[in-house]
């Protein structure tokens, strides 16, 4: 799943996205997601790294989403983030 094609979707279901490099490095940018009223994150996971996510509370579609992209080869999900 390219990450863009994650974001989208993620929006779909009514969650905000927001990338994170606050107190990390390149490798460990991670997208933060959140309910509408939310000042903490409900999931995030992480942009550089297979298989690395966490979530608190989320719906069944959203967690569905989480591992799919999760599960996506650094090189299949396609732009650097970071870069753009």
């Amino acid at each position: 799943m390219k990450t863009t094609d994650f974001i989208e979707s993620v929006k779909r279901l009514g969650y905000k996205v927001n990338l994170s490099y606050k107190n990390v490095n390149h490798k460990k940018t991670k997208l933060l997601i959140y309910t509408e009223n939310e000042r903490h994150p409900s999931a995030w996971v992480f942009v550089h790294e297979q298989y690395s996510f966490r979530s608190l509370g989320i719906n069944s579609e959203l967690f569905t989403l989480l591992v799919m992209y999760a599960s996506t080869s650094i090189s299949e999900r396609g732009a650097n983030l970071c870069n753009s």
